[in-house]
């Protein structure tokens, strides 16, 4: 039987260190699989000692959260000298660790990263990616932001619920936003004053009471921009926007 590593946290904790960061973990640590999605996730290398990996939250204010289905799991920080780290449904709140590759066969195992001396090996959906082996510069930036608490919307105009900035050196950039409405809303999400996509013109709602996301790939010119998600209620009267999320990087080839 493998053996997993639930290790707790730890008062010592020193910074990134080698060949990747924190933005780039955070920004590819998500699956393809739509019903998975980490947020706030940040991994330090060598740390607390050499060999061991080290998983907490980005922005050191809010939880790590792993949204699976329509729930939303609070991740302790912890860390490992395992090599396969990943997380699963039978301990939502933990990031777990093995020497054994995990079985992926199931819906409720998802690769995380892997521990190679101390050094993280990040995972995109299903695949390893070596980081050691990424061209510098692969993704040069990125821009999130993550509020969990409530924001009030109405059917009167569209509010802004999240906005991030980030200047982009001209290429393709992936946009994903998120959020909660308690009841069913419209969304959109904008670039300066313009919507680069809006459920309102392609029959698209936030259904209320479910988790909701959505990315996509376009072009951008070289410029310092503003990316805002927006949301109003479908119908009269007001309701609540949670776990509002958005994120912008810039892809260089």
């Amino acid at each position: 039987m493998p053996t997993y590593d639930l290790s707790g946290s730890v008062s010592a904790v020193s910074s990134v260190s080698g060949t990747i960061d924190s933005e780039y973990v955070e920004a590819v640590n998500s699956t393809d699989d739509p019903l998975f999605r980490t947020h706030n996730l940040k991994w330090l290398e060598n740390s607390p000692s050499d060999g061991f990996v080290r998983w907490e939250s980005l922005d050191g204010i809010n939880p790590i959260l792993v949204l699976f289905g329509n729930e939303v799991y609070e991740i302790t920080p912890a860390q490992t000298a395992f090599t396969h780290i990943f997380w699963r449904l039978e301990s939502p709140n933990n990031i777990v660790a093995s020497n054994d590759e995990p079985d992926i066969n199931g819906v409720d195992v998802f690769p995380l990263a892997k521990n190679t001396d101390g050094i993280v090996d990040a995972a995109w959906g299903l695949r390893i990616i070596d980081t050691k082996r990424l061209a510098e510069n692969a993704i040069t930036k990125s821009a999130s932001a993550y509020t969990e608490g409530a924001l009030e919307i109405d059917n009167a105009d569209y509010t802004i619920i999240q906005t991030v900035d980030l200047t982009t050196s001209g290429g393709v950039i992936e946009i994903s936003a998120a959020f909660l409405p308690m009841y069913d809303s419209y969304f959109q999400i904008c670039r300066g004053a313009t919507p680069v996509v809006r459920s309102a013109n392609q029959n698209m709602v936030a259904v209320g009471g479910q988790w909701f996301s959505f990315s996509l790939f376009i072009n951008s010119p070289a410029e310092e921009e503003t990316y805002t998600l927006k949301a109003k209620k479908s119908d009269a009267g007001v309701t609540n926007c949670y776990f509002r999320q958005l994120s912008v990087i810039e892809i260089r080839k």
